[in-house]
Order: C-alpha cells, then sequence, then structure tokens
C-alpha cells in the first residue's frame, strides 16, 4: 500500500508540472481576449468589429502559444528563470494594464514604451516584441489613430525592448535611464511634427513627464524585480535538490549506489566551484543529475534532458546534462567541466576502491593527477573557459581533500 501511495504521489507531482504550464498557457490567452475587449468596449466600437478583433486576437494567441512551446523545445523557456511561463503571463498582464491606459491618453502619448520595457524586463525581448506590436495595432485600430502614430508605438516597442536588456545592469544604469528620458521627450516630438507639420509643447511636457515616471520606476522596481527572480531560483534549486524530490527519489529508487554516486559528486562538484570561482548552485544541482538518464536505460544524456526538461529544470542545469561526458558536445561552461572531470574521477575511484583498500594517500593522488591530466591533455575543456590556473587549482585542492572523496561501497 505504502509502495502505491509513494507511486501515486510521485505522478500527481509529475501531472502538476504539466498541469503549471497548460495553466499559465490559458491565462496568457485570457489576457490577450481581454485586453481586446477592453480596448473595444473603452473605443466604443461596434460589436461585429469587436467580433473581428477577438478572431484576429485569437489567430494571434494560437502563435504566440504556438511560439512559446518552440523556444521551450529548444531549451529557451520555462526551465529558464527569465523565462518562465509565470513571468511571462506576468508581464503580459501588467503591460496589458498600461496599453490599456493610453486609451484615456492623448495621441502619440499612450505608454508603448513603459509597456515594453515592463514586460521585457519579466521575460525576453524576444518574447515581449511580438506581443507589443499587437497590442499597438489593437490600439491603434479602436482609436482610429493615424499611421504616423502607429509607427511611433512600433519603434517604441522596439527600442523599449532592446533598452530592457540592460535592466539590472548597474554599470549601464545611468545611460540606460539617460536614453530612456530621451525616447519618451523626443519620439513623440519628432513623429508629431512629422504628421502635423509643428511643434507642440504639450507634446514635449507629456513625454518629460512619462519619460521620469518611467525611469522612476525603473529605479524603484528593477532591484525587486531581479530580488524576486532570484528568490524563485533559490527556491527551484532549494526544490529540486531536497530528498523528497521526486526525481531524487526514482534514483534512489533505482539505485542506491547511483544515488550515492550522484551525492558524491555535488558535493565535490560544489566544492570545485567554490574554490574556482564557478558557481556552486548549478554544479550542485548538475553534479547530483548528471547521469539521472540512466533510470531510463542506455542513452543517459538524451534521456537526462528529456527528464529534466519535463520537469521544468533550470536551463543552466540541463546545458550541463547535454554535455554529458563529452558525448554529444564537449562542456562549454566552467561548471561543466567541474561536473564531467568530477564525475569521472568518481567513478574511478570507486571502481578502485571495491578492488583494492587504497590505503596508500600518495595511491589516490596519483589516481587524482593521472585522471585530470589526461583529461586536460585530451582537449575536452578547450572550449569549456576554464583556465589553466583554474584547473590546477581545483587538481589541488582535491589531491588535499581526502575526507572529501571518501566513497562507500554500496549493495544494491
Amino acid at each position: 500500500m505504502g509502495e502505491q501511495e509513494a507511486a501515486g504521489e510521485e505522478k500527481t507531482m509529475k501531472d502538476q508540472i504539466v498541469f503549471k504550464r497548460f495553466f499559465y498557457i490559458c491565462l496568457i490567452v485570457l489576457t490577450l481576449i481581454g485586453y481586446t475587449a477592453a480596448v473595444s468596449l473603452c473605443c466604443g466600437v461596434w460589436l461585429d468589429e469587436m467580433i473581428l478583433y477577438l478572431v484576429f486576437t485569437a489567430m494571434f494567441g494560437v502563435l504566440f502559444v504556438f511560439f512559446l512551446e518552440h523556444k521551450r523545445n529548444l531549451g529557451a523557456i520555462e526551465h529558464d528563470r527569465e523565462t518562465d511561463y509565470a513571468w511571462v503571463w506576468m508581464g503580459l498582464f501588467l503591460s496589458s494594464l498600461l496599453m490599456l491606459a493610453g486609451v484615456f491618453l492623448p495621441e502619440f502619448l499612450k505608454p508603448v514604451l513603459a509597456a515594453a520595457v515592463c514586460m521585457s524586463a519579466f521575460s525576453k525581448a524576444e518574447i515581449a516584441l511580438p506581443v507589443h506590436v499587437f497590442y499597438s495595432v489593437l490600439l491603434c485600430l479602436g482609436m482610429r489613430a493615424t499611421v504616423y502614430e502607429f509607427l511611433l508605438y512600433s519603434i517604441f516597442c522596439v527600442f523599449g525592448c532592446i533598452l530592457a536588456e540592460a535592466v539590472g545592469e548597474r554599470r549601464f544604469a545611468l545611460w540606460y535611464n539617460l536614453i530612456l528620458f530621451c525616447i519618451s521627450v523626443l519620439l513623440p516630438a519628432i513623429f508629431y511634427y512629422i504628421a502635423n507639420q509643428q511643434i507642440s509643447y504639450l507634446i514635449l511636457l507629456y513625454g518629460a513627464a512619462e519619460g521620469a515616471a518611467l525611469v522612476f520606476l525603473v529605479f524603484v522596481f528593477q532591484k525587486n524585480i531581479i530580488a524576486v527572480r532570484e528568490h524563485a531560483l533559490q527556491k527551484k534549486y532549494k526544490k529540486i535538490m531536497d530528498e523528497s524530490y521526486f526525481l531524487a527519489k526514482e534514483l534512489r529508487e533505482f539505485s542506491i549506489a547511483e544515488y550515492a554516486h550522484a551525492k558524491k559528486v555535488s558535493e565535490v562538484a560544489s566544492y570545485c566551484a567554490k574554490v574556482a570561482g564557478a558557481k556552486e548552485q548549478i554544479c550542485a544541482a548538475a553534479g547530483f543529475y548528471y547521469r539521472i538518464g540512466i533510470i531510463e536505460g542506455d542513452a543517459i544524456a538524451k534521456n537526462g534532458i528529456r527528464l529534466l526538461r519535463k520537469s521544468c529544470f533550470p536551463e543552466d542545469v540541463i546545458h550541463i546534462i547535454e554535455e554529458y561526458n563529452g558525448e554529444m558536445k564537449k562542456p562549454s561552461t566552467s561548471e561543466s567541466a567541474i561536473v564531467h572531470m568530477v564525475d569521472g574521477l568518481m567513478k574511478k575511484l570507486e571502481v578502485l576502491k571495491s578492488r583494492t583498500t587504497m590505503s596508500n594517500d600518495w595511491n589516490q593522488d596519483m589516481v587524482i593527477y593521472q585522471t585530470l591530466n589526461e583529461y586536460s591533455a585530451s582537449g575536452i575543456y578547450d572550449n569549456s573557459g576554464l583556465s589553466m590556473n583554474r584547473f590546477l587549482q581545483i587538481r589541488e585542492c582535491l589531491v588535499k581533500s581526502d575526507h572529501l572523496l571518501e566513497t562507500e561501497r554500496n549493495t544494491e
């Protein structure tokens, strides 16, 4: 009975992962429809025209969901903290509110730039751009805007998405805010002049006010957005590294020896990352799940990638699994190189210690030197960005940390 309950619980966890993605896809589509209906009502369009807008929205919604799923299958969404479906929806919802506020603002002064920056900050520019072009088209259709106004908002979409890429970069903060303010002031005035052949000081005043407000909001909220993202990422890593996590339980039930190996690789890889200045959290998680694909048989890398993507793992971890043992491609990051060398070393030590006591420390040191030097000489780390200095630091710390490399014999 207990085994059946555990199996049921694990199945429920897997179903929840799939449901989560479906839930946010539904919210995204409903937000698009809600925005269209709200614009139509606020602009007072006729019912037949509203129906056509909704048909247009349905076509865009289907295409946008296909786009999101395509990006997810390429490994660029949902298991990446910057493009999680929840974040996409949140940015979409907030930016739709900003765009709706534009219905009540004068021509050439719709907050399209603010909306584009908002959604780009919550997701990515390549995801935000098509949404805000769509939003701008609907807004301009509903308000019977001129082609000049539509062109202005299209430029705002592009500029806003480009600028949002620098959100959170402190070294660019001054230039970012200065450019943001100048765009808010000058672009509406330029397009208004092209359309009407005259200068509007009211447009300049409104643009300055919007630019100042946007700079202030970015200054206040960008740190909070980054902090929330980091907090969410920390929770994700904590969850997947918990012994009760369903994939960890599956690995333990599959093989006690594999589970012990995974824990040891995770521990040692995290320690090496700290010594070499790499990302400890990524190395710990990737080290533990490096061979997770083995629970489904051969093709460890491909099975592991499929399992982790289905479970919405962080993209940095999945990227390392893609480079498992250098089979599909060589390690391309220092974290991937660290996990590779630690996994290979631990496998060799486990085999040797199962055959001999290896009571002499010198023997173990020689195995470490020989194994790591062979990896380095093979050129497998050439594209990883792991410098020779950091490689030597890792090698020496492993030689000096006998207790860290202690392995136990595990029986099935």
